[in-house]
């Protein structure tokens, strides 16, 4: 193995000349001189800020208070023609607890959770609150007459749109708080970000809408949740990776 190339084994290090700049040029070149080497240091530096990178904290403090503020503003702000249950509030808060707790856990802490731990979280949030849904529900209608009222379709198509917009805007908010951060499992991070967004969205609709039929939970609130995990999924890998 050969020796390792210092400056002081460089050509030109006894002559006083820079022995970095006369190994890169190789001898062979004039150096700028000092009044051009200025001026490029100029140009080239002129506009550069100190930049603090964002603490994990900070990222996860930030995302937890777009998803969960977006979720309740817009959820009671379109709450106009019922008044809320203490139930549904109780179970928002609960829901909506999760939030922080994957974001640190399962996004930010990536390199210390175990990834078979990650992926069960990611599954499971889901299909739990898809069971919650259907706890939820105080009424069942026959598929067939659900999708062939005009009435059902019409809260279903409206409660798809607000949990999908709600979420899709919390995804993006807290998508961009962590893009470049995730070298090791980005599409792991990204369906959990994915899964804190439909949450959100989810608990927004859920809020506001009176309907408590089991296909319209399922379908109208639950959709966001696995759609918006599967987009993260698929979008980490872009906005996650450096």
């Amino acid at each position: 193995m050969t020796d390792p190339v210092i400056p002081s084994k460089l050509p030109g290090a006894e002559s006083g000349v820079d022995p970095f700049d006369e190994a890169f040029l190789g001898g062979s070149h004039e150096l700028p001189s000092s009044h051009i080497s200025e001026q490029i240091r100029q140009r080239c530096t002129h506009d550069l800020k100190a930049v603090r990178p964002w603490s994990r904290a900070r990222r996860v403090q930030a995302g937890s208070a777009l998803c969960v503020g977006m979720s309740i503003l817009l959820g009671f702000a379109l709450c106009r023609h019922h008044h809320t249950s203490l139930p549904k509030v109780l179970a928002a808060v609960v829901w909506l607890s999760l939030v922080p707790i994957t974001l640190s856990k399962g996004v930010s802490d990536c390199r210390y959770e175990t990834r078979t731990r990650r992926w069960a979280w990611a599954l499971l949030v889901p299909v739990l609150f898809l069971l919650y849904l259907g706890a939820c529900s105080e009424s069942h209608l026959p598929f067939e007459q659900f999708v062939a009222d005009p009435g059902s379709r019409s809260r279903a198509l409206t409660c798809t749109v607000l949990s999908l917009c709600t979420g899709i805007g919390a995804f993006a908010g807290t998508m961009h708080l962590w893009r470049r951060t995730d070298p090791f499992n980005p599409q792991l991070s990204g369906a959990l970000i994915g899964l804190v967004g439909g949450v959100s969205g989810a608990i927004a609709c859920g809020i506001m809408c009176p309907v408590t039929e089991s296909w319209h939970l399922l379908l109208a609130h639950g959709f966001a949740v696995v759609a918006l995990t599967a987009l993260g999924m698929v979008g980490g890998r872009r906005v996650l990776c450096p």
